[in-house]
């Protein structure tokens, strides 16, 4: 069962992983413990990347519109790389993406499913809404340490190559 995050403990998390440095890595996710692995993954593959931490896709829809508290662009920048999960209450993956793939601005940057679900119903409809990749969560952490690995190959590439 997931911890539910207030505002002050998002923002706290927010600042943190902007102390990290470089592109800035979106990680929306309603499980706490699934946003400590990927945090955790990142922190080993030892890149410099700014890691903010989102509870589901409303929040994500807050940050990519610039509502409270996400205003401000240096605090959080736009994002280099989405990694967003699918089963979320309030507004789910599939929904988040496909408003964020009607805005221009966000129409390039990559959008990786990286969700529980294997149903190929959820795989089909997340590429034909713009996902850039699909992986299911893996198990175990080292299998977790290599998907971060080769999510992190779309920070080396330019946007427009992605389409």
């Amino acid at each position: 069962m997931a911890t539910r995050v207030t505002q002050q403990d998002y923002a706290t998390i927010a600042i943190k992983g902007l102390e990290m440095g470089g592109q800035t890595v979106l990680i929306v996710d309603d499980s706490s413990g699934d946003r400590l692995v990927i945090r955790r993954a990142f922190e080993r593959t030892r890149r410099d990347v700014k890691l903010v931490e989102l509870i589901d896709g409303e929040e994500l829809v807050d940050y990519i519109e610039r509502k409270v508290p996400f205003k401000d662009t240096v605090s959080y920048p736009e994002p280099d790389l989405i990694l967003l999960d699918i089963n979320m209450r309030r507004l789910d993956g599939k929904q988040a993406l496909k408003l964020l793939r009607s805005k221009e601005e966000y129409a390039n940057i990559p959008v990786v499913m990286l969700t529980t679900s294997s149903r190929e119903k959820d795989i089909n409809e997340s590429y034909e809404l713009g996902s850039t990749d699909y992986i299911t969560k893996p198990e175990n952490f080292k299998d977790f340490m290599q998907a971060i690995t080769n999510v992190c190959a779309y920070l080396d590439k330019p946007s427009a190559v992605l389409n």
